[in-house]
């Protein structure tokens, strides 16, 4: 899964879950929970890859991964395709 998404700061992120080797949306979620545990406000998060960011930054991208993890399993429930779901861009905000 990938998910790229505009950030406070204008840098785009690009998630990519690697399911092959045991990822998951909600494995990303509760790395994303976790390191928000970890930083305040005033915090500058410098990423192994990425730009420097900040928490709201941080906030905003666990809360885009929990939308489009909600958005997808709605798409599953209603029937839709896999080309269906990735027109629905249910990453989008």
């Amino acid at each position: 899964m990938f998910c790229t998404q505009e950030t406070r700061s204008g840098i785009a992120t690009i998630l990519f879950v690697d399911y092959s080797a045991g990822g998951s949306i909600d494995g990303e979620i509760r790395a994303a929970e976790t390191n928000l545990s970890k930083v305040s406000a005033t915090t500058i998060v410098i990423p192994g890859h990425g730009a420097v960011t900040v928490k709201a930054d941080l906030t905003l991208f666990r809360d885009v991964l929990v939308d489009a993890r909600e958005k997808v399993a709605k798409l599953k429930k209603q029937g839709r395709t896999l080309a269906e779901a990735i027109a629905a861009k249910p990453a989008a905000r």
